[in-house]
């Protein structure tokens, strides 16, 4: 899905003229029931804090290496091993390896305050994204999926049994589309 969103799709309607009435927006699709799958859109949130224009290329990178942060893969390390090695990988796409580790990191001990539970520099972000997830309900999703014969009659069924392929649900906001 991400391969022909990335490769295919934007590029073929950033070529067209009606292109400024499409706009594309990627909703990250968090799956609470994978612990890694915070971690990695957590990475995903620091790219887009340290250098924006890197997203998507960290994000196809990271399409490509998702097995190496998927449940089996990370069970035997730190979560800041695994934050050390996804600022590796944006580091392959020219974010700064130490800034973005500084962002994901999570100190072992209280803060300040003496709080106990205080997340990472890209918490807050990551809180209003998850904000922006929940009322994503609200509005037109389409779920892409990459092999046709796994198709189902019953659409949610299909969307629950299927999710696990996709990282994100993209949305289209259609604004006075106009193709003439």
């Amino acid at each position: 899905m991400f391969k022909t969103l990335y490769s295919s799709v934007f590029p073929s309607a950033s070529s067209k003229s009606y292109v400024s009435n499409v706009q594309f927006i990627f909703r990250q699709q968090i799956q609470p029931w994978h612990p890694s799958s915070t971690l990695v859109h957590e990475a995903g949130v620091a790219v887009l804090r340290l250098s924006p224009t890197k997203f998507w290329d960290f994000s196809e990178k990271l399409f490509n290496a998702q097995n190496d942060y998927f449940d089996v893969n990370v069970v035997h390390e730190t979560r800041n091993d695994t934050y050390k090695r996804l600022a590796k990988l944006g580091a392959t796409v020219g974010v700064k390896e130490e800034e973005m580790y500084d962002l994901l990191k999570v100190s072992a001990k209280p803060n300040e305050k003496g709080e106990l539970n205080t997340g990472n520099k890209v918490t807050d972000d990551f809180k209003q994204l998850i904000k922006v997830m929940d009322s994503s309900q609200r509005t037109v999703v389409v779920l892409w999926q990459t092999n046709a014969s796994h198709r189902r009659r019953d659409s949610r069924a299909f969307m629950y049994r299927r999710r696990f392929f996709l990282m994100c649900v993209c949305s289209l906001v259609f604004s006075s589309l106009s193709l003439t």
